[in-house]
């Protein structure tokens, strides 16, 4: 093709899209007695793709098991993106990549050169084999009992499902209310081992190669082990709102949507919320219920998002960290450092950049969707919004009931 790498990039998603809501139309993907719209079925797509979970139609009682699978198809396509797939397969046929494809995915994995990208691709689909295999392991064996599995089939399935769903940050579940149905919601365990699955997929792959082969170096005394910059400021960033959240999250809700838990269940809950909303999108809690600070708070995490090169969504943590240092200095007159690192002025005009057009995307989507939904309040709007920019996929509920105009904007 003779389009640039990034029009590339975006083809790819788009057909992507389109190819599953054209599937997802089909008789069979349907469950019996239920009929997919157009739209409906671009939606789902999109959300799949675009590894975001918020869904106009109940994934269960909607889509057959087919119809099931390809929605998991598209989320891992997405997730960890159709041009990466579609480099690796290149690889293993031994087709030659021209060289602006070769530019492509060196920018997309925020590689150095297409020599150290090939590597971090086979790096890439070992550690999301592997942290998937474990993650769906590990919930097959702590579902609670009550859960209605038909057989262990069914069972394994679920666990799949949900381990793909969390790693890639999609908040899709196979359950009606998503996890806070009455078999999930108090099964803290599973709540912890997808809330680490979330956090796996979003901190990015670069900053797990890192932290894996520093974890190996351990074992060689003689090796210097060092972080680099980027794995400092994501580690840093993300344990600092991870705790930040479930802290506030636990302070809002403790006597309100966090009552009916034991001191224990409260902390993993609020864990697994403050985790989740920075673009995982499960929720064990009824969003619809929670209070207006808990709402705020989680949009400012949702706004903020995951880490780069990850299978999340937002501004990325890296941004936030860059433009608060940013503010610092400006407002210190003192130069900026992170981690003894000097933080150059384009990076922040970088950061602010990207900020300012993220804001007015979302300023934007909240007031046509205002226009649109006349009686739906404007903080449920703001929080839909939010989390569809962010592909998050958190709702306080309203998702199904928008008009055709307001989920084409979320699309």
């Amino acid at each position: 093709t003779r389009l640039s790498p990034q029009k590339l990039f975006v083809l790819s998603f788009l057909l992507l899209i389109l190819a599953g809501a054209a599937l997802l139309m089909l008789p069979q993907m349907s469950a019996e007695g239920t009929k997919v719209s157009f739209i409906d079925a671009l939606f789902t797509s999109t959300s799949a793709s675009c590894v975001t979970g918020l869904s106009t139609v109940d994934i269960a009682a909607t889509f057959s098991l087919r119809g099931q699978i390809i929605i998991m198809l598209l989320v891992q396509f997405g997730g960890l993106g159709i041009l990466t797939f579609a480099t690796f397969f290149l690889i293993l046929a031994k087709r030659n990549i021209g060289i602006s494809n070769q530019a492509l995915i060196k920018d997309s994995l925020d590689a150095r050169n297409f020599k150290e990208s090939i590597f971090l691709l086979k790096d890439i689909f070992i550690a999301t084999l592997v942290i998937e295999t474990i993650g769906a392991v590990l919930i097959f064996f702590n579902w609670s009992n009550s859960t209605p599995f038909l057989d262990v089939y069914q069972k394994a399935y679920y666990s799949v499902f949900h381990s793909i769903a969390a790693f890639n940050n999609a908040g899709f579940s196979l359950f009606e209310g998503n996890l806070f149905n009455y078999f999930c919601r108090n099964a803290y365990m599973l709540q912890i081992i997808i809330a680490v699955l979330a956090i796996l997929g979003g901190i990015g792959f670069p900053v797990l190669k890192d932290i894996f082969s520093d974890s190996r170096k351990r074992f060689l005394p003689s090796v210097k082990r060092r972080w680099s910059l980027n794995t400092r400021i994501v580690v840093f960033t993300s344990c600092f709102l991870i705790v930040l959240g479930t802290v506030l999250f636990m302070v809002f809700e403790w006597n309100h949507s966090l009552q009916e838990h034991s001191l224990g269940g409260k902390i993993v809950v609020s864990f697994f919320q403050s985790a989740s909303s920075r673009t995982a999108g499960f929720n064990s809690v009824d969003f619809g219920q929670v209070l207006n600070p808990t709402l705020l708070l989680l949009i400012i995490l949702m706004f903020i998002g995951a880490s780069p090169g990850s299978t999340g969504g937002g501004i990325k943590t890296s941004t936030f960290f860059v433009l608060l240092q940013g503010i610092k200095t400006a407002a210190t007159n003192k130069s900026g450092k992170a981690f003894h690192y000097s933080v150059p002025r384009e990076a922040f005009r970088k950061a602010a950049i990207i900020t300012i057009l993220s804001v007015s995307v979302v300023i934007t989507g909240v007031y046509l969707m205002a226009v649109m939904e006349p009686d739906i309040s404007l903080t449920d709007i703001l929080f839909e919004v939010t989390s569809a920019f962010g592909t998050v996929g958190l709702s306080t509920g309203i998702t199904p009931d928008l008009c055709d105009g307001s989920k084409l904007l979320s699309i």
